[in-house]
């Protein structure tokens, strides 16, 4: 375990020699790599440490042989009151809140080491990593239980499930957005295929034309071919499916212009929606999809990238994912593999609620019990014994009399009457 305090420090007549020439100053250190700003940032001294930063343009994060800063004596037992406020001033002037030195400790291991909940507030303020670990694995709130700082760990905790919420909410708004990319891909994808699909389907018509000897449609033929083309690749419903491509329509839906267009060239009469009754009654009533009915509207249905995107752990346990003819996502967002598969795939969600299938009934005997019961049980038994330590004492009496006959051992006239009154009593019951 690391040590509580830093070295020892040498006197200051060793470590305040600081000369001026050439260069805007010098600082002279100690064999140990103290300077005279690490001598008063141990002891508390805001007013020296002014003068050194201000005047002599020391550097805020010098350091010694063993990796200390000034952050980090600041914050020693020796500085007493003053530690907050030199803190302040270290930090306003840039000195790094995350520094380790060469045990690994930084400013905030030891302000939790020393119980300062002041300064502990002052370093996560500023950026501190609340999640920092030291060379031996030990995070700032392990050494705040270690020496019995309660107010410390509690606050330590509070700004770790704050930073682990932040953390998350990012790697999610992360992951979003892989998602939106992801589906803009898919759609072009299936643009690209329909494409193919459309081109294949015509070249095998005209061949089918050439073949017979026909002459090609008229246009107006044409067009209701190219608009029954849209919809000849099966629909999610279908079972029985010709093509494992699906078609466009089915990723993105027809707009209110396309569908008056269709119905316009086929010479149908557009809906009349109006309320006169002297007009004719409209057939399709029906409310926009972004009018919902309720209060709160319904959240929309998330995408499902089943057929899109295979998630996977590589060998080092860690999950990825594989685009279908793309590659891998270089920039994973560091979520748990059953939150991304959640997110990624939630059609395989399961719901809370669990009813039966096709609303079958179900069994008594297919209800767990607390021991079900086989061959060598039967219902008798716990009835029969339940009845015999309840409802009949006589026969309770009567094993009771029967057992001390047989125990006493002499033929006295006592073990003659309680024999022959055994030999009585199931004859009277």
């Amino acid at each position: 375990m690391w040590s509580r305090r830093p070295p020892p420090v040498p006197s200051l007549a060793a470590t305040f020699c600081i000369a001026v020439s050439g260069s805007p100053s010098k600082v002279f250190s100690s064999c140990q790599g103290f300077s005279a700003l690490h001598t008063a940032a141990l002891y508390g001294r805001l007013d020296c440490i002014q003068m050194l930063v201000d005047k002599f343009k020391v550097d805020v994060n010098l350091a010694s042989l063993t990796g200390w800063r000034p952050i980090h004596l600041v914050l020693s037992k020796e500085s007493r009151n003053a530690a907050l406020e030199c803190l302040q001033y270290l930090i306003k002037k840039q000195a790094d809140v995350n520094v380790q030195n060469q045990s690994g400790v930084s400013p905030l291991h030891k302000a939790a080491s020393e119980g300062r909940e002041n300064c502990i507030l002052e370093l996560i303020k500023a950026g501190a990593d609340v999640h920092i670990q030291d060379y031996e694995g030990q995070k700032p709130i392990d050494l705040c239980r270690m020496w019995g700082h309660r107010s410390c760990a509690k606050c330590l905790a509070s700004a770790m499930w704050k930073a682990d919420k932040a953390h998350f909410a990012q790697q999610v708004t992360k992951l979003n957005k892989i998602k939106e990319a992801c589906e803009v891909q898919k759609i072009e994808f299936l643009k690209r295929e329909q494409m193919e699909i459309n081109l294949s389907n015509k070249l095998a018509f005209d061949e089918w034309l050439a073949k017979k000897h026909l002459p090609p449609p008229p246009a107006r033929i044409e067009r209701c071919l190219d608009m029954k083309r849209k919809s000849v690749l099966p629909h999610r419903g279908t079972r029985k499916k010709t093509s494992p491509i699906l078609s466009f329509e089915e990723i993105v839906p027809l707009r209110v212009d396309d569908i008056y267009q269709v119905r316009k060239d086929r010479r149908c009469r557009p809906w009349n929606i109006s309320t006169n009754l002297t007009s004719l009654p409209a057939t399709c009533i029906s409310r926009p999809e972004t009018v919902r009915l309720g209060i709160h509207p319904d959240p929309p249905a998330e995408h499902d990238f089943t057929s899109y995107l295979f998630l996977y752990k590589n060998s080092y346990g860690d999950p990825e994912i594989q685009v279908d003819g793309i590659g891998k996502v270089l920039d994973m967002p560091d979520l748990p593999f059953e939150v991304l598969k959640k997110s990624l795939y939630p059609d395989t969600r399961v719901t809370r609620l669990d009813v039966p299938g096709d609303l079958r009934p179900q069994h008594i005997f297919g209800l767990q019990h607390r021991r079900r019961p086989g061959p060598e049980h039967r219902w008798t038994d716990q009835m029969a014994l339940s009845l015999r330590q309840t409802v009949d004492p006589a026969l309770l009496a009567y094993l009771m009399l029967v057992f001390v006959a047989l125990w006493v051992k002499p033929p006295s006239l006592l073990g003659l009457l309680i024999r022959r009154l055994a030999v009585r009593i199931p004859a009277t019951g």
